[in-house]
């Protein structure tokens, strides 16, 4: 992989990440309270989640094939530490911390949330989740292109029929796929300049515009195929935007991208604590404030804890970076 693709790649996750937050961050503050249960916070609620899950399903699409090169067990196996070993651990801890907190946080948690892992996952810990089943579907299906895209229509045109948790994975494997299969013609599009990327992005702008619009105002649910053009829109926007992103906003928005699994994993714990403590701070409740504090705590606060993990070497070990290799023997060497 190229620097410059790995490079729009983050800034994409990065993005991503941060509009992740602040949609848990408002929907955490319209169950407290302080946002308003109204037309426009519903409206924005709806417009986030259109897309913002799509965006990662489609990017952990792009490098699958690449990984899947070193054969399904390997494969299988780095996404056991990558992906189910950090839902099994975190999502302990994340339990554990609600229910200790119960009364100050959003909803009520016990102890039989940890009874029901195995298949209803904790909050956002869905996502890695789907993210395992669909690795799996491209273990079993990727071998033919056809059976695969095959497949990614059965399963988007059957996730309004599923329960909640599989309609949700069923919808996403699309996205995924269309990673899997876009992956050679976004790498050679993320490396070259074109001078038109301002009006592309301009044309993807205003057909995410018109097609939420069209999806809200009809009544469909973010996660139906009914809301497929919005997520197409506004993940192209997203991309384009993020192959021409330079300067300090890229910078930035790489280096998150880059923690992007961290602050995923610790961020409701990040921005619930921070909504807490402001409200038993006696902050008046002020929607804006709230939003701006709570989404850069969220955002914030995992990635100092990123870096403190990593220079004790501690990421690996709680599932937040992959695994290091060992190093291949050269001939001649002794066992």
């Amino acid at each position: 992989m190229s620097g410059q693709r790995q490079l729009w790649q983050d800034r994409a996750k990065g993005v991503g990440i941060v509009l992740v937050v602040f949609g848990h961050v408002l929907r955490g503050l319209m169950a407290a309270g302080i946002a308003p249960d109204a037309a426009w916070t519903r409206a924005l609620d709806y417009t986030l989640y259109t897309f913002h899950m799509p965006l990662f399903f489609l990017l952990a699409g792009l490098n699958a094939e690449r990984s899947l090169r070193r054969g399904a067990a390997g494969f299988l196996r780095d996404k056991l530490h990558t992906i189910v070993w950090p839902y099994f651990l975190w999502s302990f801890v994340q339990g554990i911390v609600q229910i200790k907190m119960a009364g100050l946080v959003n909803g009520a948690f016990t102890s039989d949330v940890f009874r029901t892992i195995l298949y209803e996952p904790i909050a956002q810990f869905w996502f890695l989740y789907g993210l395992m089943v669909c690795h799996i579907g491209f273990v079993v299906l990727g071998r033919s292109r056809a059976l695969l895209l095959a497949g990614a229509v059965v399963a988007v045109a059957a996730s309004p029929f599923a329960p909640f948790y599989p309609g949700k994975y069923l919808f996403n494997f699309g996205f995924y796929v269309c990673g899997v299969v876009l992956s050679a013609r976004l790498a050679q599009w993320g490396a070259a300049r074109d001078g038109r990327d301002g009006a592309w992005l301009f044309l993807a702008l205003a057909g995410f515009a018109g097609a939420v619009w069209a999806a809200h105002a009809t009544g469909y649910d973010y996660a139906s195929p009914a809301a497929i053009p919005a997520a197409a829109f506004g993940i192209a926007a997203t991309l384009i935007a993020c192959k021409t992103m330079g300067g300090a906003f890229g910078r930035v928005f790489a280096t998150v991208g880059a923690m992007s699994m961290t602050i995923y994993i610790l961020h409701i714990m990040a921005g619930a604590g921070a909504r807490v403590v402001m409200m038993r701070l006696g902050v008046p409740h002020d929607p804006f404030v709230y939003l701006v504090v709570a989404t850069f705590v969220g955002v914030a606060a995992p990635m100092v804890a990123h870096m403190a993990l990593a220079r004790m070497g501690w990421l690996a070990t709680l599932g937040l970076a992959p695994a290091r290799r060992p190093a291949p023997r050269l001939a001649g060497q002794g066992a």
